[in-house]
């Protein structure tokens, strides 16, 4: 079987420096993409208050939500901790758009890393409760136990803790997908430290989908 991940540098290691960054910490999925745009047109200081905030008042999520559930993409995610950014994030073509967050923060005992999502899984620098068994839409199954590094994390490194404690594996055997193509729909990796965290995610996709399993089978049958 050919390596899913030939071609991508998972030793691509970012600068520390980089990630003080305001699009880190805004919660929200369109909020995040239109303030993107905004960044590339150069047209920030043309934004209203709302799409540079960090989270969305209780208020605010409600008139969004009562337009367009879509909408609410990210926003209900926990906040983030003091110095907290966002390095990666895995979105889910679910109904309601749900977001699983990557996160990192400088501390004295090094860079802690970790994974939360929009149903209560979060936890701090002792870790959190593990999400549950399987994944049931509006339930929670990240693993939310942090990792520490002193340094900023590889892609490799990033995309190996991001896909175990995301438990992507999982939601795509619950999911019962029938081809790579449409697990690919269901899930679009992006961030803005590590430029190739959805081509790992996707290669990782590749690696555990059960149809690739049958076709690796196959091709032993066939040697035989």
């Amino acid at each position: 079987m050919t390596n899913p991940f030939a071609g991508i540098d998972l030793s691509f290691r970012p600068s520390a420096k980089l990630f003080p960054l305001l699009l880190s910490r805004v919660k929200g999925t369109v909020r995040r993409k239109e303030l993107m745009q905004a960044m590339e047109e150069e047209r920030l200081e043309d934004l209203p208050e709302q799409l540079l905030q960090s989270a969305l008042s209780p208020e605010q999520r409600s008139a969004s939500a009562a337009r367009n559930p879509a909408l609410m993409g990210g926003e209900y995610l926990p906040d983030f901790l003091k110095d907290e950014v966002e390095v990666a994030r895995i979105e889910l073509a679910s109904s309601t758009a749900d977001v699983i967050s990557i996160r990192m923060r400088p501390t004295k005992k090094g860079l802690v890393y970790r994974v939360v999502d929009e149903y209560g899984s979060g936890g701090g620098d002792e870790g959190g409760e593990e999400g549950e068994d399987e994944y049931v839409e509006g339930e929670s199954m990240v693993d939310s136990t942090p990792f520490v590094s002193k340094v900023p994390l590889t892609l490799g490194e990033l995309g190996e803790f991001a896909v175990e404690h995301a438990s992507v594996e999982d939601i795509i055997l619950l999911n019962e997908f029938y081809t790579v193509d449409e697990a690919f729909d269901f899930f679009k990796g992006s961030s803005v430290y590590y430029p190739e965290f959805e081509l790992y995610l996707d290669a990782y996709i590749t690696g555990v989908m059960p149809e690739n399993e049958d076709e690796e089978e196959d091709e032993e049958e066939d040697e035989e």
